[in-house]
């Protein structure tokens, strides 16, 4: 089922059809459950959202406990996919506690690293690496549990592998690229191992991602354009839009702003279809700073105004101190003193409370610059 959709799903649903003539609503259950979440892993979130909402009812209806478990977790993860971190904490909470009241130790240690993953993502960065490095030590421990009872190399690599790659994903956020480099290409290599061809690719979407952080301009986009040919042999439309973005976003730092608007607008429109706002809004800020960039800060502060409005609303700090950060440089280029210094401060202060300093330095920087044009200015006003 790595990758293999189509053809999973139609031996699924010709396997739910024989279930469902010989009267066994069990396994026509388990059925449709792993047609939900072939869904939800090619990204049709509201499909996948429907066919799993109806599978968990049936589960409830005929006591089957484990499946409204799974189904409640991969309810979770979606909502997790679409930045709805509140709702995903509660239902993959709640799905924790159904595996833990059957001793489920798996299904409990997956909740628990997607609930690490919601961390991350809201830049709780120790809680999460507290949490994720614990998930991680569960699997290692499930897998050689599994193997001294089956006499077999097997258990949850994958978990394992996957609890190291988002700690490479912590590293690399926190800008200590080295670490992440190591982590990321050791995670790559479990994925490659257990043939997880989807963790290997976003491995190497993270490690393109690391080099693109690092200016190695040339090296990132070889390996963004191969992490992103892998996605789309597999079907995974959102793995490829983020290698998309990225890949724009390393024209715009080379200065080829006409194929950087083009792919990240283009890009966009994928992100948007697929119902990913967040991941839309950070195309918008890329696109704000082409735009700034080339002197158009009319159009520059409408397109990073309303992508910081869809951060804030998300809760998605970063983003709001990225485009404040934007938006600052582009009222300084324009004199507006006032507006620059507020946004400036805001960006920077939002930085370091995160605990993400790489922009720190920049808005400094342009403090410092927006203070002395002021003083300038109030000079001239006064001898005049």
């Amino acid at each position: 089922m790595q990758g293999n959709y189509s053809e999973a799903t139609v031996v699924l649903m010709d396997a739910r059809t024989r279930f469902i003539e010989i009267g066994n609503r069990l396994g026509a259950t388990y059925c449709s459950q792993r047609l939900g979440d072939i869904l939800r892993m090619q990204g049709n979130y509201s499909e996948a959202t429907v066919v799993l909402t109806d599978t968990r009812a049936q589960f409830i209806e005929i006591g089957g406990r484990f499946g409204v478990a799974q189904c409640s977790r991969s309810l979770g993860d979606i909502l997790r996919m679409q930045n709805n971190y509140s709702e995903a904490t509660t239902i993959l909470t709640d799905a924790r506690a159904q595996f833990i009241g059957i001793g489920h130790r798996l299904g409990e240690t997956q909740c628990s690293t997607s609930l690490g993953a919601i961390l991350f993502a809201q830049r709780n960065y120790t809680e999460a690496e507290n949490l994720l490095m614990h998930a991680r030590d569960q699997f290692i421990d499930i897998a050689s549990t599994l193997a001294r009872h089956l006499f077999l190399d097997i258990g949850d690599h994958l978990g394992a592998a996957y609890c190291t790659q988002t700690l490479g994903e912590i590293l690399r956020m926190q800008g200590n690229y080295s670490e992440a480099t190591v982590v990321l290409t050791d995670a790559r290599a479990q994925f490659i191992q257990i043939r997880h061809r989807l963790g290997a690719a976003r491995c190497s979407q993270n490690l393109g991602d690391v080099l693109r952080m690092q200016g190695n301009c040339s090296e990132a986009t070889v390996v963004l354009t191969d992490a992103r040919t892998q996605f789309i042999e597999i079907g995974d439309r959102l793995g490829a839009a983020q290698c998309s973005r990225s890949l724009g976003d390393i024209l715009s730092m080379q200065n080829n702003y006409s194929e950087a608007t083009a792919i990240l607008t283009d890009t966009r429109a994928q992100f948007i279809e697929i119902g990913e706002r967040l991941s839309a809004a950070q195309c918008s800020r890329s696109l704000g700073d082409i735009l700034r960039m080339q002197g158009k800060y009319s159009e520059a502060t409408v397109v990073l105004t309303g992508a910081r409005a869809l951060f804030i609303e998300t809760g998605y700090r970063w983003g709001d101190a990225q485009c404040s950060a934007s938006l600052g440089a582009v009222f300084l280029a324009q004199s507006n003193y006032t507006e620059a210094e507020n946004l400036l401060m805001h960006a920077r202060q939002q930085c370091i409370d995160i605990g993400l300093n790489n922009l720190v330095p920049r808005c400094s920087q342009l403090l410092e610059q927006c203070l002395r044009a002021r003083d300038v200015e109030a000079i001239v006003e006064t001898s005049s």
